[in-house]
């Protein structure tokens, strides 16, 4: 999620505000955006799995399988 102060500070009430999947801007500017994007992702660097790639992305925002666990069916009762 990306913010300006301004609109933090009109859509959140509470006394508290965990700050995990938000990106705080100054002002926006896409062309500034997508660099630090980049930049952030090639600091990465590489991973021997996708998965363990995925994990270094994630700290960067929400990604659609955080916390995602394979279906497993229940065990057949004979």
């Amino acid at each position: 999620m990306l913010c300006t102060p301004e609109w933090f500070s009109a859509n959140f009430r509470e006394d508290f505000k965990m700050g995990r999947h938000f990106l705080f801007v100054r002002d926006f500017d896409y062309t500034q955006l997508e660099r630090f994007v980049r930049s952030y992702c090639a600091s990465c660097g590489e991973a021997s799995t996708w998965q363990a790639l995925a994990e270094k992305l994630a700290r960067f925002g929400k990604w659609e399988f955080e916390d995602y666990v394979p279906y497993r069916s229940p065990p057949t009762a004979w």
